[in-house]
């Protein structure tokens, strides 16, 4: 089967799965299903709830106990990755790629001033959420496995 057949290859797109011929209608039901619950998580849910830290998928708001804070869209867009996947630790370059996409010419020291402004505006003493996993990445907390 041609490529081109279906479309040019775009790597914004950012494509994490591909079915082969011939087309099995059970496969395309099963893996399209994961997708969508890879982007809107369980039941499509609208918010993410973490502690006092709110975000609205639909409305690109941020709010930390009620107060609504201005992020930039990488800022929200990283914030969203890590309190999706809370525990899971991402490497500057896997943070890039996700967020920034594989055209990115920069250097993975702009995921660390990202994450330094983040913190900057939702963290305080008092609630503290992404980790830094040294000469790793970063990862969210998982306050729910916490006691």
């Amino acid at each position: 089967m041609d490529v081109t057949a279906i479309g040019q290859y775009d790597p914004a797109i950012n494509p994490d799965d591909f079915i082969v011929a011939p087309l099995d209608s059970a496969e395309l039901v099963a893996r399209v299903g994961q997708i969508v619950y890879r982007r809107d998580g369980r039941g499509g849910e609208q918010r993410i709830r973490v502690g006092e830290l709110t975000i609205d998928l639909q409305s690109y708001e941020v709010a930390m106990a009620g107060r609504r804070i201005s992020l930039t869209y990488k800022e929200f867009q990283l914030l969203t990755l890590l309190a999706s996947n809370p525990g899971r630790v991402y490497t500057r370059e896997a943070l890039l790629n996700q967020i920034w996409g594989y055209d990115y010419l920069g250097g993975t020291r702009t995921v660390d001033v990202h994450i330094r402004r983040l913190r900057s505006k939702v963290e305080d003493p008092d609630h503290l959420f992404v980790e830094t996993i040294w000469n790793v990445g970063y990862r969210f907390r998982d306050i729910a496995s916490q006691g």
